[in-house]
């Protein structure tokens, strides 16, 4: 169990757990959201960040792929007795037909490595392989971002210098979106960065 912000989340076997990029994102998020506005997280895993936004006062839905981290959110949500809508499916997919001021996406984002993968259990392949270059899903996401945002509205994606983001940057004027690196933290193996994502 840990404690976060006085929510406390249960960790689930089989979910990702709260980890540095989750902590980076938080501390970008809470310097750019505003309270009463509707915010949709992809890739929930736990819901911690997602109760962090409804404590806050935002109105919040999330959504996982993964059915256990599904699960796992709704027992965190009611341990800390705060609502908030959770629904399974890929990326997009749960919210067709919805924009949001605020989107906010802890991708897979490492490299797939067909030797490493094979040893790793399919819940851990989906929380941290982001396809062959490690920015494929962070480009579907991207992709489809402007269906989903509202005009004004702003995205929080987290990424790796291991995901080949360089690559993804040089296209952000083709897919009309203003990407902005606004934190950064150092490990030994990689640096880990949040963008903040517009529309142009």
């Amino acid at each position: 169990m840990l404690e976060i912000m006085g929510i406390k989340i249960k960790l689930c076997r089989g979910v990702y757990p709260p980890s540095e990029d989750t902590f980076l994102l938080i501390d970008s998020l809470m310097e750019n959201v505003k309270p009463g506005r509707s915010f949709l997280e992809l890739g929930t895993g736990t819901g911690i960040i997602a109760l962090i936004m409804a404590k806050l006062g935002l109105n919040v839905i999330a959504t996982d792929i993964n059915i256990k981290a599904i699960e796992c959110a709704r027992e965190n949500a009611k341990l800390n007795k705060i609502p908030i809508e959770l629904r399974r499916g890929d990326l997009f997919e749960p919210v067709r037909n919805l924009k949001f001021d605020y989107i906010a996406f802890n991708p897979p984002y490492l490299p797939s490595d067909s030797a490493f993968d094979s040893h790793l259990p399919l819940d851990e392949k989906l929380a941290l392989m982001g396809g062959y270059m490690g920015n494929e899903i962070i480009m579907k996401f991207l992709k489809n971002i402007r269906n989903f945002l509202n005009p004004l509205g702003k995205a929080f994606l987290v990424f790796s210098s291991l995901s080949n983001f360089s690559d993804v940057q040089k296209v952000e004027n083709d897919l009309g979106l203003r990407i902005s690196i606004i934190k950064e933290q150092s490990f030994p193996f990689e640096k880990i960065f949040v963008a903040r994502v517009s529309i142009l």
